[in-house]
């Protein structure tokens, strides 16, 4: 008999303890799960126990030596579901335990088994959006619903018995190798379709038998000792920036983000926005200086109070804004939106305190060629012959008399958020710095696909009159530079496994176009 234990997953729903231990290393009352479970394995006679690592692997790398098991990694955790696992381990099936690392067994539920494959389940005697079986006389299941009541439904472990796993290992292989549904979905939706030739009986357990914390608010309620002690530096850390105590932790919920993680996350009855930076940010974005203006545009009025920052990491945390509306294209371009926008550029490009650091396009279209090259990136073709082209656009702007403000630099929509109240607030700081003000406009152009007509509007609030001349043929450089450097931050991004379609060539295209435009303006 051996035993497979899995512990790929990421656990987001325990975030933010999850960013820094994977729920399988927690600590429930003085022990830690995936150790609890190998500890009952062996007390049942098993030795022979793998477990198939993803998230944050080499945290588990100690149980090797601790306890003898086999470690196999499964690289596609964090876009394939718990097939991606399995079907890893598939040729170890035979009379085989399989288990998840954050199960809390009570009792040693591996003692009892006659040999038949089996899956654990619960009872629910009211509703429940658990995966609920039906048997038949000799409780082999016939049918598996999501939701039910009054039901058995699938809870725990399960025992694959040697027929078995002959008939659901190459099974598993070749629908996972053939069928994008299967790696996308559960080991448990195959083993559903295939009922029939698959024997498998449920075996009952009392509810005290078999945890599973789903949230910490049900970890809590199993050891009150997470109450006041979260084992996560980061809630810890936070707490003090706030003064507040860790059990004032009230959850959290994700709330989108493009190159980062972004969590609306409550302490007692305050909310607050928490950001933990995505791949390769941190070589991107100078994270000092983001706080620094971050800092200062919170002084201006124009964004929520930072509370918490984290410079090495670049996680941090503000005041959350209420009722909040994310603005997008269309919605932008409204008058009093524009109004509002151009009195925050007006704010921002007038304040007496300096950023700290200088945006220079051209430096860092230059540090995004040296990241694309690091990453193992391929920049676009003809961006070779392009590129010197693009560069020539630094006299120009001299000529023009370019000048440099604070900037904010990012005026993609989503960045602008409406209060209830229906004020404006300009969020996210990671590409601030000092530039021409112009480049804000530039980049509120492209990214929102301002007609002619909007542009006009919006510059007239901002000078309050005419439009200076030169201004214009300013705002085009910066849009040709502004394609140029997302279409090479996306080949970064890329890189690290990220998707985002034809965003990046539809940037690099445009800004072919808008080139020779430039240069046919004379």
């Amino acid at each position: 008999m051996n035993a497979i234990i899995m512990a790929a997953g990421t656990a987001s729903r325990f975030f933010p303890i999850s960013e820094e231990t994977p729920k399988g290393l927690l600590d429930v009352r003085g022990e830690i799960l995936i150790e609890r479970q190998i500890r009952q394995l062996r007390e049942a006679g098993i030795s022979d126990i793998t477990v198939v690592t993803g998230y944050k692997a080499e945290q588990f790398a100690y149980l090797q030596e601790k306890f003898g098991v086999s470690l196999v990694h499964n690289e596609d955790f964090n876009r394939y579901n718990n097939s991606s696992s399995l079907v890893r381990v598939a040729d170890r099936l035979g009379d085989t335990f399989l288990c998840c690392s954050d199960h809390y067994f009570a009792r040693n539920v591996f003692l009892d088994h006659d040999g038949e494959s089996y899956y654990a389940t619960r009872y629910s005697e009211g509703p429940t959006d658990e995966w609920c079986c039906e048997t038949d006389a000799d409780d082999r299941i016939t049918t598996v619903t999501v939701g039910g009541s009054g039901a058995w439904y699938m809870a725990g472990h399960a025992f694959f018995n040697a027929a078995f796993s002959a008939r659901f290992a190459p099974l598993l292989k070749a629908a996972y190798a053939a069928d994008e549904s299967v790696r996308q979905g559960y080991w448990e939706d195959l083993f559903i379709r295939h009922l029939a030739e698959l024997p498998m009986k449920i075996r009952r357990y009392n509810p005290d038998d078999i945890h599973e914390f789903d949230s910490l608010a049900e970890l809590r309620q199993f050891d009150p000792s997470w109450w006041d002690d979260t084992r996560c530096r980061l809630l810890k850390t936070i707490c003090r920036a706030l003064g507040c105590r860790e059990r004032d932790f009230a959850g959290f919920e994700r709330i989108g983000g493009m190159s980062n993680k972004n969590y609306r996350i409550r302490f007692g009855e305050k909310d607050y926005v928490l950001r933990v930076p995505g791949y390769c940010s941190g070589e991107m974005v100078d994270r000092a200086n983001e706080e620094f203006n971050a800092r200062v545009a919170g002084e201006l009025g124009v964004t929520p109070m930072v509370r918490y920052f984290d410079a090495a990491s670049g996680i941090k945390l503000a005041d959350f804004i209420p009722e909040a509306e994310t603005l997008h294209a269309d919605t932008i371009r409204q008058d009093a939106h524009l109004d509002q926008i151009a009195a925050i550029y007006r704010r921002i490009h007038s304040a007496q305190t300096p950023l700290r650091n200088r945006f220079d396009l051209f430096v860092e279209m230059e540090k995004y060629d040296r990241l694309i090259a690091k990453v193992g990136g391929t920049m676009y073709t003809g961006w070779e012959e392009f590129r010197p082209r693009v560069f020539a656009i630094r006299e120009r702007l001299e000529a023009l008399g370019s000048v440099i403000t604070p900037c904010h630099n990012d005026a993609v929509p989503e960045n602008f958020v409406k209060a209830g109240d229906g004020r404006l607030w300009l969020i996210d700081w990671e590409y601030s710095g000092m530039n021409d003000p112009m480049a804000d406009f530039a980049a509120l152009f492209i990214e929102n696909d301002f007609p002619e007509e909007r542009q006009a509007y919006v510059l007239g609030k901002y000078f309050d009159g005419p439009v200076p001349a030169g201004v214009r043929e300013r705002i085009l450089c910066f849009e040709i530079l502004w394609d140029c450097l997302w279409a090479q931050w996306t080949v970064i991004k890329e890189a690290g496994d990220d998707d985002f379609g034809t965003y990046g060539m539809d940037r690099y295209r445009r800004a072919l176009e808008n080139l020779k435009k430039l240069e046919n303006h004379g």
